[in-house]
């Protein structure tokens, strides 16, 4: 997905059609619920194809929650990789945009950014709604 004009990009999973892989199928919402995944399992992962338009170094957003306690993630484009954590949210409704960290793409062009828990030590369910990669320069 690629937003130009306006200085950032937003992958707003659910309502773009964006469907993930890696997360099983049931746990994909409606548009009702506001949340593009249940995001339960250490073992499930989510992964989209993006296109960066300008090379930079971008803060790594997520719009969730994450009521079962803080939650450690690992993001993955092509060579960048970071791992962050996304706080304990109040409930299940209590969606928070949290930036989990940089990620600095040396060029432009199409990344598979991939998100997967870091351990299942430190994994606990989130759930999704939007990922957004918002420029640092």
């Amino acid at each position: 997905m690629n937003m130009k004009n306006i200085g950032h990009y937003t992958i707003f999973l659910l309502l773009a059609g964006l469907s993930p892989v890696g997360l099983c199928e049931e746990d994909r919402r409606t548009v009702e619920d506001k949340r593009m995944a249940g995001w339960m399992d250490s073992s499930e992962w989510l992964s989209w194809k993006v296109k960066i338009l300008r090379p930079g170094t971008y803060d790594v957003m997520l719009d969730s929650t994450a009521m079962a306690g803080e939650s450690e993630v690992t993001v993955t484009a092509n060579d960048a990789t970071l791992t962050g954590k996304f706080p304990k949210t109040e409930n299940w409704d209590d969606y928070q945009t949290a930036s989990i960290g940089q990620l600095t793409f040396k060029e432009a062009g199409v990344f598979t950014l991939s998100f997967k828990p870091a351990s299942a030590a430190t994994w606990r369910p989130l759930n999704l709604r939007n990922v957004m990669l918002k420029p640092n320069n």
